[in-house]
């Protein structure tokens, strides 16, 4: 590689990052240099040794990979690179047909996303649907492609999983990370088990799902016990031998159960096995139809004996016996009762009980505590303690909070009613709530999710969702507040007390007004598109007012700018200057560009048959950024062509990370599209979505991003028995009663309109009161009277002694 580090020592060679040069033959004998990426060859003049132009007749090229600068518009080489532009890219008009079939996966906040042409979403599963399967032992040669066969090969549907990624755990071994539904999560695991692959899966996002926990559900009681195993003796030569064997199958994976491995004279509970105590491994918990030669393979030994078996139950015997004891102690008081057929990989079998409340489940496990029911073989009853609600907030929204939060604390009285509970980690902070008291629970969660939510701020501007604006931080040092920009539904937030809020609101509209009057929005005229997009002019203001400033739809050619007079004197004198260009006689035909409606520059061939210019395809990409209509179709016949663009099509034009933010961007306008059937996690800044469903069909989900528990029906978190309507009727009182109570401490300054219900505070001046309703109102008794007999009744009803003052 010597020829290699002499270009780069001398910068005559620019490798990208992570590039791999390596050294190949050209056909000729000759050397030359590689960058270890498709399609970028360069070759040696055996003269000089230097580069060979691009358009010589020497150069080799192969492959199809695309320059990345040009790709970000920022490449300086021209013909002289050596990796392909869009005229280098074949586009057969077949292949461009088949490309139009073409569909990716991806996981997009947190959801497994399929997407088609034009980025149209063809089919979703949200986090709270799915679950991950980690595939191990898989052999060290196996690509994504091999893992991704073994799963179609057998009729599944490959947009219904995603591979996460695959990666060495050493040993020859690699491990897969799937991401699938919990339907077909069953599914692939028998199919991995087929092919003697160890799979395990995830812990679920519902509570009634595959592999069902009932961690975060105090009314759930929990029978679990050892299932049926294999215990064996294995001896070895010496005691050294025998430790070393320990450590390596304690834990070990072997047919989806977790290996025990003890040196016979290790206490364990139990009585030791009467075998020679220093070379003699108890391996537990195998299954129980586990042979000789199995145990002799992976042990590593040939000495092995099986010992005797601890007894067990079968499920059906334990859910039977639940039954009965149901019917005496809590009859009627079960809303489901559910097992699980095939031991976790500790081994256990469980029942799970979901009862009416926590009492109830508390009464049954007492009674087969009291029992003793199952002590034999190791019967564990489990009541988890309640945890009804938890949150997680940013750190930075909860030091603007800390005062309010710190008074809630302090305003609880009875801990075991209810509790609030504020864990700080290093960027979040988790809330968490528990009770025994529903009431008492209820109306600390309203408080708690009321502080949480903050406040929202009337306006909205791109300029301050940029990831390089610093005004939140501003708003944070002067006013004290916190400011939350959510870009997925353009709103802003303030949380922080109520003094500090109003000045972060003052502050944010006066911004909100510089920002708006600065910007200028005009409708391009179709002549001047080519002249601004390839002639240069929309580079030229990007590079004078800044790239954030400047957004031009190429679907309505209407363009806004930022700068004020200055950004409009520029913008104008761009166009006039392209409206005096000569117009083409192509834009009056078939063969023009749909885009700028002139000569086609370099072409690039959709698979619709027809034809843009490069650049003008690009910018349409880019454009889309910034926010479009998906999926993204072609523009030719006048608008009326509609065909999706093919995913490979847009590929070529965009950066990776360009392509994956234009994936969100598709994924947020499909949501909002479907703001009906798909709702966001309540948690602030939680970007994992849920599907809605109707009061009869709801389900309790389990967030996997923030753990809050979501009611598909109402969106709240609620233990699931109670009703949704009954849940939202004490959220209303109780923030009817914390509003009465917030209007009894301002004294006679506010009060409702007796007609609209809505507050309005009266800090000075007479007592007839206008609301925007168009209601007249008497300040002193909250009557309502037409405008022109309301100060009568004011002097001669309310005769106090006092002027009525006029404004």
């Amino acid at each position: 590689m010597s020829n290699a580090l002499s270009l780069l020592e001398v910068g005559r060679l620019s490798v990208p990052d992570g590039a791999v040069m390596r050294e190949i033959k050209t056909p000729n004998g000759g050397e030359s240099e590689c960058h270890g990426t498709q399609g970028v060859q360069i070759q040696r003049c055996p003269s000089d040794g230097s580069l060979t132009p691009r358009d010589t007749p020497q150069r080799s090229r192969w492959g199809d990979s695309v320059c990345h600068l040009w790709k970000a518009n920022n490449c300086t080489q021209g013909d002289n690179c050596w990796y392909l532009h869009a005229d280098d890219i074949p586009t057969d008009p077949k292949a461009a047909q088949k490309e139009a079939a073409e569909t990716i996966g991806r996981v997009v906040q947190g959801s497994i996303v399929t997407y088609g042409a034009g980025l149209d979403i063809v089919d979703l599963t949200t986090g709270c649907e799915a679950c991950t399967l980690r595939v191990k032992n898989v052999p060290s040669d196996t690509e994504g492609d091999a893992v991704r066969a073994m799963m179609t090969q057998q009729g599944v549907n490959a947009s219904r999983f995603y591979i996460v990624g695959i990666q060495s755990v050493g040993g020859g071994k690699i491990e897969a990370e799937i991401m699938t539904d919990e339907q077909l999560g069953w599914d692939l695991l028998a199919i991995f088990k087929q092919n003697g692959l160890q799979v395990e899966v995830s812990a679920p996002n519902t509570s009634e799902g595959m592999a069902a926990s009932s961690v975060q559900d105090a009314t759930v009681l929990t029978l679990s016990w050892p299932s049926p195993a294999a215990q064996y003796a294995v001896r070895y030569i010496d005691a050294d031998v025998a430790r070393t064997k320990v450590r390596q199958l304690d834990g070990y994976i072997h047919n989806d159960r977790r290996i025990k491995a003890r040196m016979n004279d290790e206490s364990s509970g139990r009585t030791r096995t009467p075998l020679e105590p220093h070379t003699v491994t108890i391996i537990s918990n195998l299954p129980p139809d586990i042979g000789h030669a199995e145990v002799m393979t992976f042990s590593g030994s040939r000495s092995v004996k099986r010992l005797k078996s601890s007894p067990s139950l079968s499920v059906h015997e334990v859910e039977d016996h639940l039954r009965d004891v149901i019917s005496c102690i809590a009859p009627g008081r079960v809303r489901s009762l559910g097992h699980s057929l095939l031991p976790d990989p500790n081994g256990f079998l469980s029942v799970r009980a979901r009862f009416c409340s926590r009492d109830d489940a508390l009464a049954v496990q007492t009674s087969l505590k009291t029992s003793k029911y199952g002590k034999d073989v190791g019967m564990r009853l489990t009541v988890p303690h309640p945890l009804d609600f938890t949150l997680s907030l940013g750190l930075e929204q909860y030091n603007a909070q800390r005062s309010q939060w710190d008074a809630l604390m302090g305003s609880l009285k009875d801990p075991k009613a209810c509790m609030l509970n504020i864990q700080k980690q290093e960027c979040t902070v988790r809330v968490c709530l528990s009770g025994s008291q529903n009431d008492a629970l209820g109306a600390l969660k309203v408080k708690v999710e009321n502080l949480a939510r903050g406040e929202t701020v009337q306006g909205w501007h791109r300029a301050l969702a940029h990831p390089k604006n610093n005004f939140s931080k501003q708003v944070l040092a002067e006013t004290g507040a916190y400011m939350r920009v959510d870009q997925k539904v353009q709103v802003l937030k303030v949380y922080g007390s109520a003094m500090s809020t109003e000045r972060a609101r003052k502050m944010i509209g006066k911004e909100l007004d510089r920002l708006s009057s600065s910007d200028f929005t005009a409708t391009v005229p179709k002549p001047a598109v080519r002249i601004l997009i390839s002639g240069g002019g929309l580079a030229q203001l990007k590079e004078t007012f800044g790239e954030d400033t400047v957004k031009f739809d190429v679907t309505s050619r209407r363009i806004t700018i930022s700068g004020g007079e200055q950004a409009r004197y520029a913008l104008n004198s761009i166009i006039r200057s392209a409206m005096k260009t000569k117009p083409s006689a192509a834009s009056q035909s078939e063969t023009a560009c749909p885009i700028c409606l002139d000569d086609i520059s370099v072409p690039f061939h959709l698979g619709c048959r027809h034809t843009y210019c490069v650049a003008c395809l690009r910018h349409f990409l880019l454009s889309a950024l910034e926010g479009s209509d998906f999926p993204l179709r072609c523009l030719g016949s006048d608008g009326h062509c509609g065909v999706p663009i093919s995913i490979p099509a847009i590929q070529r034009f965009l950066s990776l990370s360009s392509f994956n933010r234009l994936l969100e961007v598709a994924f947020n306008f499909y949501l909002s599209r479907r703001s009906n059937e798909f709702k966001y996690c309540k948690t602030p800044d939680c970007a994992q979505i849920y599907r809605s469903t109707d009061s009869k069909a709801r389900l309790t989900l389990l967030c996997p991003s923030c753990f809050l528990d979501i009611c598909t029906s109402c969106g709240d978190s609620h233990d699931g028995l109670q009703r949704c309507a009954d849940v939202k009727r004490r959220q209303a009182e109780e923030e009817e009663r914390q509003n009465n109570a917030w209007i009894a401490a301002q004294g006679q300054c506010v009060k409702r309109c007796p007609r609209c219900g809505i507050l309005i505070e009266k800090l000075e001046g007479c007592n007839h009161v206008a609301c925007r309703c168009g209601a007249h109102i008497c300040w002193t008794c909250m009557r309502t009277f037409a405008e022109g007999k309301i100060y009568r009744h004011i002097r001669h009803a309310h005769d106090d002694g006092r002027r009525c003052l006029i404004m």
